[in-house]
């Protein structure tokens, strides 16, 4: 799960919702997801984000399990 700090950690469900789920990109991202994209390119091309940013959302959206990463065979 995600790391909280001592006063988010005692916070209610709805608060850590929103520390996990407020950041704007967070949001666009698994819009996205809802939408049908499913890889790397796909979220490149809906959002036009930078591959830094979108990196980091992505592998803090799996860390925190809102998302899965899956290895395709042939996938680069």
């Amino acid at each position: 799960m995600h790391e909280l700090d001592s006063q988010t950690a005692d916070a209610s469900g709805a608060a850590l919702a929103l520390h996990v789920l407020g950041d704007a990109w967070v949001l666009r991202i698994l819009r996205s997801s809802f939408r049908g994209a499913r890889r790397f390119s796909d979220f490149m091309r809906a959002l036009d984000v930078s591959r830094a940013v979108l990196t980091d959302r992505l592998n803090r959206l799996c860390k925190d399990e809102l998302l899965q990463k899956i290895e395709l065979p042939g996938a680069h």
